[in-house]
């Protein structure tokens, strides 16, 4: 079974699942569904008319279908891809249907106001679509683990360190399944900050110790020498004597 073939069962899945009030499953095949469609056209390169049609639709119901739960930064990034997939379209009826989408994308936006908590979401909605779609490839563990430090890093200048923590580590554990000798470097960088997020902004110092030491550990092996000195490494003995000390 194609790519094409399987997003066109898992759509049909889903709308059944949603007449059937079964909205977050629906919403899951969905998903899934309008991934495996920019996934196939990818594949297959220029796509015709209705590759783009396929995909738009796709796309337009997985944004209503987020709209109704209320989740508005997915909902509204969803909009905006049916906007671009209708838009090479060359009819009128595509044309009246980006609109339509780009209006829906605006509206959702709009949502956000009153729920200020979302708002944030606004700037990792993207990452999250790039996980998801990488999810479906074999392979792609170091990339989805680089998209969720993004977003760590993200939660972390908002100063969410929980969240920040919680990111970091999914993107650690995703590292795991890498080879070392690749990614040891970016696994150290996690390590560290999140030693730095438990020293400080979580006043965890036990885990902090145990999180410097993982950093230390992979930056001695993996950390480039700069004018003979490993200057990450240098920071995290540094933070971690202070740790000790106290």
């Amino acid at each position: 079974m194609t790519l094409q073939d399987q997003a066109e069962q898992n759509v049909r899945q889903a709308r059944i699942l949603y007449e059937n009030g079964r909205r977050e499953e629906a919403i899951t095949l969905q998903r899934r569904g309008a991934l495996q469609y920019a996934l196939a056209m990818r594949d297959v390169g220029l796509p015709a008319a209705e590759a783009w049609w396929a995909r738009a639709d796709a796309c337009r119901v997985l944004g209503d279908y987020l709209a109704e739960a209320q989740a508005y930064p997915e909902a509204a990034t969803y909009y905006q891809e049916a906007t671009d997939c209708y838009t090479p379209i060359d009819s009128e009826e595509a044309e009246v249907a980006a609109r339509d989408c780009a209006a829906r994308a605006l509206a959702a936006a709009r949502a956000l106001q009153a729920r200020p908590e979302q708002r944030l979401y606004l700037l990792t909605v993207r990452y999250e679509r790039q996980i998801q779609q990488l999810a479906l490839e074999p392979d792609t563990e170091a990339q989805q683990a680089a998209c969720w430090v993004h977003i760590a890093r993200i939660f972390q200048r908002r100063d969410r360190p929980e969240e920040a923590v919680a990111h970091y580590r999914e993107a650690l554990r995703l590292y795991a399944l890498t080879p070392q000798d690749e990614t040891g470097l970016a696994q150290a960088e996690c390590h560290h900050r999140i030693a730095d997020l438990h020293a400080n902004a979580l006043d965890d110092p036990d885990q902090a110790i145990r999180a410097y030491r993982e950093a230390i550990a992979l930056y001695q092996a993996y950390e480039p020498h700069v004018n003979g000195e490993q200057a990450a490494l240098a920071l995290c003995l540094h933070a971690l004597e202070q740790l000790e000390a106290s």
